[in-house]
């Protein structure tokens, strides 16, 4: 019995030193200095990446919404004209908002050039928001009543829209093994 027990010490002891071992080395080496940031890997599209995702797009579309001929043809019009300018867009925040990360590495940014970059980073976000929502407003109008809602229906609004930003306080959390009926 006293066998067992000192096993048993001896596993528990080993086990601990492992912990305490793992704690005390450090896990991974400090931030490079701003000098050494690695930088933004370039993403742009190809030439021919934006209009294969663009006739990507407007395929789900048909095969979700049941488009008419006529209808196809007038939301690929709209998706080639303004498709690529929000692709650019896109590109114009990516690239704003690299230059933040750049800025903020830099140990010797003044907060003054910070908050100029974020303006930035902010117009270019808002002109993208604005073509996005005019584009699917377009879409809208192309679309009949049904296909409407159908279309809609795609786009869930307000703070429910996906589980990570919902937050029930401590009054409405669920018990334990519950759903929560809504």
């Amino acid at each position: 019995m006293k066998r067992g027990w000192m096993i048993v010490l001896l596993l528990s002891l080993g086990v601990n030193l492992g912990l305490g071992l793992s704690l005390l080395r450090p896990s991974h080496s400090p931030p490079p200095p701003s000098s050494e940031v690695a930088p933004e890997p370039e993403i742009a599209p190809e030439p021919g990446q934006t209009d294969r995702f663009l006739r990507h797009r407007l395929d789900r579309m048909d095969r979700t919404l049941h488009l008419a001929p006529q209808q196809r043809e007038a939301l690929w019009s709209l998706h080639r004209d303004l498709g690529r300018e929000i692709v650019d867009r896109r590109e114009e925040v990516r690239e704003a908002r690299a230059r933040l990360h750049r800025a903020y590495a830099d140990s010797g940014a003044e907060a003054a050039a910070l908050h100029r970059i974020l303006r930035t980073v902010n117009a270019s976000q808002t002109e993208l928001d604005s073509l996005v929502i005019e584009v699917m407003l377009r879409e809208r109008e192309i679309l009949t009543p049904e296909q409407r809602r159908h279309y809609q229906s795609l786009f869930p609004m307000g703070p429910r829209r996906h589980p990570r930003h919902e937050s029930p306080g401590p009054a409405r959390a669920p018990r334990p093994g519950r759903r929560r009926v809504e």
